[in-house]
């Protein structure tokens, strides 16, 4: 299965697996099973301020794990901007346009 990017501006809320959260296999099936009835709920946000405004409504403690750039986008960025450059200023272009996509 591949991943797209299209839901990249989706938020959510996960929970973390208790300690000791009651984990054990089942011998019939062999599935891996847990007392922590919250493992596998996730709630879906259009904003990170949607997010933060529910769990404090909620009265959770909360921290916002902020998205990671993955290295593919970068890359695709790179080409795209490497492809419109011309041969004599590649290199004082793609220096500027690192810095821009830095910031």
């Amino acid at each position: 299965m591949q991943s797209g990017g299209a839901k990249g501006e989706k938020w959510r809320i996960d929970w973390d697996t208790l300690p000791g959260g009651g984990k054990w296999e089942n011998p019939l099936m062999g599935w891996a099973s847990s007392a922590d009835y919250m493992q596998g709920t996730r709630l879906t946000f259009t904003s990170m301020e949607d997010a933060v405004r529910f769990a404090e409504k909620q009265g959770w403690d909360y921290y916002v794990q902020q998205p990671t750039v993955k290295v593919s986008t970068i890359i695709s960025k790179l080409r795209v901007v490497i492809d419109g450059m011309n041969a004599e200023n590649t290199t004082e272009e793609l220096r500027r346009e690192l810095c821009l996509q830095a910031a």
